[in-house]
């Protein structure tokens, strides 16, 4: 009998607990420029908060040795910036052999996906393009799904810089809880939880990010994991879900506060 808890199931006949998904962003910066990205990537530095490889393996082999992973995806940021990132999918394929491996990426450095193309079919990496309809010369037969970002609207990320909102009605409305991130060291919450800091030194707020945020997976047992998903964490209040709007057309950022927050 299997136990759905927050995209953990418990097999109850085996010891191992199912990790459905879990996700690293290796980056956090991006070669495009998009207002009001979620993962909030205009605000990042080239190079700032890029994954380090070999500490993440690291992370990666606790993980393992905790759960079964069904599924791991690779983003950012844009993940093609950074200059190991074939080393990531090698390593994961290595290391979860049974996984399903996704890769996003918005295509513009897809010469570099065309290069490798037979390791990454060796790999079996499912491969994601955010396609933005740029008019660039991106082969899109490359990839296994794409999302259309221009006839799918954007959502605003509706951020309450006060904090009025109730954590557990915005943990319950939340589809992004089942966005685990895995760094070096931590497993976060959401990729909200692992970019409100940036939002705090970019835009001079004063979100208070407390440590249920994240839980550190070296000095945790999967059964201490499992516990910390399964309720509202306190940055959830920043998020206002209520009034969360999906009609926000495709545009250039201009790294305004307005993108990104409510007030």
């Amino acid at each position: 009998m299997k136990k759905d808890i927050n995209r953990l199931i418990i097999n109850e006949t085996e010891n191992k607990p199912i990790l459905n998904y879990i996700e690293t962003n290796i980056v956090m910066h991006c070669n495009l420029n998009c207002r009001g990205c979620n993962h909030f990537a205009p605000l990042y530095s080239e190079n700032e908060d890029m994954i380090d490889f070999d500490r993440w393996t690291k992370a990666v082999d606790r993980i393992a040795e905790m759960f079964e992973i069904k599924k791991f995806g690779i983003l950012g940021g844009e993940p093609l910036l950074h200059p190991r990132w074939l080393d990531f999918l090698r390593y994961l394929r290595n290391k979860l052999p049974n996984a399903l491996l996704t890769f996003r990426t918005n295509g513009i450095l897809s010469n570099l996906l065309v290069a490798n193309k037979k390791e990454l079919e060796d790999l079996k990496v499912e491969l994601v393009i955010s396609d933005y309809n740029l008019s660039l010369n991106i082969d899109k037969s490359l990839f296994n799904r794409t999302f259309d970002r221009i006839k799918t609207k954007f959502e605003h990320p509706s951020i309450d810089s006060e904090g009025n909102q109730s954590k557990t009605d915005s943990w319950l409305q939340c589809r992004n809880k089942h966005c685990l991130a895995l760094t070096e060291d931590y497993i976060y919450c959401c990729n909200y939880g692992l970019s409100f800091n940036k939002l705090n030194e970019y835009f001079d707020l004063k979100i208070d990010i407390n440590d249920d945020v994240k839980i550190n997976i070296f000095n945790s047992s999967a059964n201490d994991i499992i516990k910390w998903t399964r309720h509202a964490k306190d940055c959830c209040k920043y998020c206002n879900l209520n009034n969360r709007k999906y009609d926000q057309e495709w545009g250039l950022s201009k790294k305004e506060k307005s993108e990104w927050i409510i007030n």
